[in-house]
């Protein structure tokens, strides 16, 4: 058990546990002493990927606290899960790796959603060519204008980067 200090909680008693693993929001794997952004909830300190998923965070906090695991019904921790897996542009949380291994088996006895074949993604992927993308999650991908599954920011325009860029000084 760590005992830190926390300069930000305005004199209160220092944080008396490092539990967190995952990013609540997205299902990023962090570590909470060297988060890009951190929060103190419950005692315990808690690490994010970006800014973005600690204000969702503290926007609505018992929506990402907790998650259902979708084999055996426990209650899972999204800050510290047995384990995740995303499964059609989802997370999901997992108590331990038995679920998440039964879950992978046959996600659509799990989700009503069987995991689309390979060759029919990337068909689909050429057909729709997609227009909107998750900053801090590049490889989602929308042709509309929606919400990242990861973590809830709102998709940005997606625009594809130069073949080559040339860099040239004014002066010379």
């Amino acid at each position: 058990m760590s005992i830190l200090p926390d300069e930000s909680r305005d004199g209160a008693a220092p944080i008396a546990r490092v539990i967190a693993t995952h990013d609540p929001v997205c299902g990023m794997r962090v570590d909470p002493l060297a988060a890009r952004a951190r929060y103190v909830h419950d005692g315990a300190l808690v690490g994010f990927c970006c800014d973005g998923c600690k204000e969702r965070f503290l926007a609505e906090p018992g929506r990402y606290a907790q998650a259902d695991d979708p084999v055996c019904g426990a209650l899972v921790e999204r800050a510290r899960p047995g384990a995740t897996v995303r499964h059609a542009n989802r997370r999901y949380w997992f108590c331990g790796d038995t679920c998440r291994e039964r879950f992978e088996a046959d996600p659509a006895r799990f989700t009503g959603h069987a995991a689309p074949a390979p060759e029919a993604a990337t068909a689909g992927a050429m057909a729709n060519a997609p227009v909107y993308t998750c900053p801090c999650h590049p490889e989602v991908r929308s042709a509309v204008p929606a919400d990242c599954p990861e973590c809830g920011m709102a998709l940005e325009p997606w625009t594809p980067a130069p073949a080559h860029v040339e860099y040239v000084c004014p002066m010379h």
